[in-house]
């Protein structure tokens, strides 16, 4: 969600990226964990302010930035942000740079909360006065290379960057006039725009990650991807809207592109594996073993070949994709899935247990899948002469949903604990247990889209755990 300098960015599990949306702004953007202060994500910003990687930053807590802030009295000062009572707090801190030296900074703090439920904090930490006394809003607004404007009620422009003049072919002076035509664009394209700002300002409630078209004044049609968050200015009298976007056009082309290849290569692949099998049954036993041998290998690769295409095609929708948060029933989200195991369950006399699961606001269809990888590892990474035994286990704390997946196969050492999550990294080769290496990318990609993390747990020989935290207001 965002707002910088009351706009933040929140990066929770495939919402607007806080690096992508802040990149080249010249400020501390930050993304903190509203329960360990640890930070989440950083803007590129930051890394340039204070010299360090976005690697070794994102190891860090607010504390070892700015050691000078003392731990309780800065859980102290948010409990306002944390009962709800303000929307924002501030303060001053002094961060440490690379080479040693200080950027003191006058920090804005506020509770951000996405759609799916994910909770944290975005600190603003603006060089103070001492430091830059010339630096103002307008001019930190016009390093972002994105449209950010406020409008009124009645649609006038209130403030906006210079992006938001680019695009539709002036300057920021006559947008701030009155109200502008945009000439340029269609009229139903306007009236959505219009109508979700007001939206925002008759309910008081932010919108996140709303998408949108918007046709430039070189007549350009971009895919925008925009946060809504309510506003009223200081002395005003009427409440506006506050809406940070960031141009997604070259992810939906990519997208679009990688689904037609995908589509083109699957065709193919399928006739290639067609005519295998129709080879098999028609030669029907005929052919010498090295023969047999060459088709088997291709219908096999071929059939791998689908999987990964599969595969990739689903993890690249999981970066663009994503149902609107709803209602979701995750015992029966698991049961559909054990439902759709049945045959392998039978054949391995595996044993499932299930603790009652609670209704949560997530994505139906990414929770299915979430569910559906962790199942299938369970069953395919068994001991041999050892019927499966999996369990599905639930702990809710005060501020986290801790889901656990656990089974008794063959485990893995724990030294690949991390490693297990990497794409296309595989701790057996393909001879010993078929897969593309994506099954884990993808769990980690959906509880991370959903505010979360997951971790996996084992020894070898003894089973393997994968520890799943959802922050505790996905609960209904």
């Amino acid at each position: 969600m965002n707002r910088q300098s009351g706009i933040a960015m929140h990066n929770s599990a495939g919402h607007l990226d806080i690096r992508e949306t802040l990149d080249g702004a010249e400020f501390v953007a930050l993304l903190l964990d509203d329960v360990s202060f640890r930070v989440m994500d950083a803007s590129r910003g930051t890394c340039a302010m204070l010299g360090y990687s976005i690697e070794l930053i994102r190891e860090c807590s607010l504390f070892d930035l700015a050691p000078a802030l003392n731990n309780r009295e800065f859980a102290k000062l948010l409990k306002p942000l944390h009962h709800g009572t303000a929307k924002s707090v501030t303060l001053r801190a002094s961060f440490v740079r690379a080479g040693g030296g200080r950027f003191p900074a006058l920090c804005r703090i506020e509770h951000v909360t996405a759609a799916d439920g994910a909770c944290a904090y975005s600190l603003i930490a603006l060089p103070s006065d001492a430091e830059n006394p010339g630096l103002k809003l307008a001019e930190l607004m016009d390093l972002v290379p994105n449209m950010i404007y406020a409008r009124d009620i009645y649609g006038h422009y209130l403030l906006a960057n210079r992006a938001t003049a680019e695009a539709h072919g002036t300057t920021t002076e006559q947008l701030l006039r009155g109200v502008f035509t945009p000439t340029h664009r269609p009229a139903e394209e306007v009236a959505a725009a219009l109508a979700a700002d007001l939206a925002v300002i008759e309910s008081g409630k932010p919108r996140v990650n709303n998408e949108e078209v918007f046709t430039d004044a070189r007549g350009r049609r971009r895919v925008l991807q925009a946060v809504r968050l309510p506003y009223r200015p200081s002395g005003a009298n009427h409440p506006a809207v506050l809406v940070v976007t960031i141009d997604i056009t070259e992810r939906r082309d990519a997208e679009h592109f990688a689904s037609m290849a995908s589509h083109d290569l699957q065709e193919p692949l399928s006739k290639v594996q067609a005519i295998g099998e129709m080879l098999r049954r028609t030669t029907g036993g005929t052919l010498d073993e090295k023969s047999s041998g060459y088709v088997a290998a291709m219908t096999d690769t071929t059939r791998q070949m689908q999987e990964l295409i599969r595969d990739l095609l689903d993890y690249s929708r999981l970066n663009y994709h994503g149902r609107p948060a709803a209602e979701v029933d995750v015992s029966l989200v698991v049961m559909e899935v054990v439902a759709a195991f049945e045959l392998r369950v039978a054949e391995t006399r595996a044993q499932i247990h299930i603790d009652p699961l609670p209704v949560v606001r997530a994505d139906a269809g990414q929770m299915r899948q979430l569910f559906q990888n962790l199942f299938s590892n369970a069953l395919k990474y068994r001991r041999e002469g050892v019927a499966p035994e999996i369990r599905v286990t639930v702990e809710k704390t005060k501020d986290r949903l801790i889901v656990t997946v656990s089974d008794n196969g063959i485990g893995f050492e724990p030294r690949y604990a991390e490693q297990i999550f990497e794409a296309f990294q595989r701790l057996h080769n393909r001879a010993e247990f078929e897969g593309t290496g994506l099954g884990l990318t993808i769990c980690r990609r959906i509880v991370e889209r959903h505010g979360g993390r997951i971790r996996a747990e084992g020894s070898t020989g003894k089973g393997a755990r994968f520890v799943m935290e959802f922050p505790a207001s996905m609960v209904v």
